[in-house]
């Protein structure tokens, strides 16, 4: 789902942070208020504009990756902390979303990271803090669609069992039944009977909850 999704619907849910810390591990990064200096309205255009120049970055990055000769060039230009742009923009989104602080985009921001690292702790704490600070946002509801991703570096205890959470205790609609589906088709694609069978009921119950939306016709 699109980022520019996730901001259409941010007039819908309440931003009343619930702190669903059980799962996280120690050290999870505190929260930082709103910066001052920049108004809250900004700070989705502020998202944009970084996510726009990271487009760009990653295009021509890859062009580059494309006219390289052989594997060792290749592997170089990968692992460069500065002219690969997932590793080189990551501080930048973090920066950001920290002083975003419960603003929308800082949501996008802890998103954009989650699908963007491959350090299992610090998918842990996204995970953390975005169960703490929106769980019951409209966010949630695409970072349960996307949280499935995840799972071959978070792995899949956590990643199944913050789906469980957003299941139970988001009190946004949209993302309880986002994370119905998601835990619904990473059940059914697991090889013990019993959670095929749980999976298989979780995406009967979004078929049956939401009839005619996108997320039944993945369901279906």
């Amino acid at each position: 789902r699109s980022m520019r999704t996730l901001m259409n619907r941010v007039s819908r849910g309440s931003w009343a942070a619930v702190l669903v810390l059980t799962f996280a591990p120690s050290g999870v990064i505190a929260q930082e208020p709103v910066s001052a200096a920049t108004p809250a309205p900004e700070f989705q255009s502020e998202f944009e504009g970084l996510r726009k120049e990271f487009d760009q970055a990653l295009r021509a990055f890859y062009q580059s990756y494309s006219e390289l000769k052989t594997d060792a060039e290749r592997k170089s230009l990968w692992a460069d902390p500065v002219r690969n742009p997932k590793l080189a923009f990551a501080p930048r989104f973090r920066a950001f979303a920290e002083r975003a602080g419960k603003h929308p985009a800082a949501a996008a921001a802890w998103s954009w990271l989650m699908q963007k690292t491959e350090d299992p702790q610090e998918q842990a704490q996204i995970v953390a803090r975005m169960l703490a600070e929106f769980l019951n946002a409209p966010a949630i509801a695409d970072f349960a669609a996307d949280l499935p991703m995840a799972e071959w570096t978070l792995g899949r205890p956590k990643t199944v069992e913050a789906l469980r959470t957003i299941r139970a205790k988001s009190q946004d609609s949209g993302g309880r039944l986002a994370a119905a589906l998601s835990l619904g088709r990473l059940l059914t694609a697991g090889s013990h009977e019993t959670e095929k069978t749980e999976g298989h009921t979780l995406l009967e119950e979004v078929v049956r909850t939401a009839p005619d939306s996108p997320d039944a016709q993945q369901a279906t």
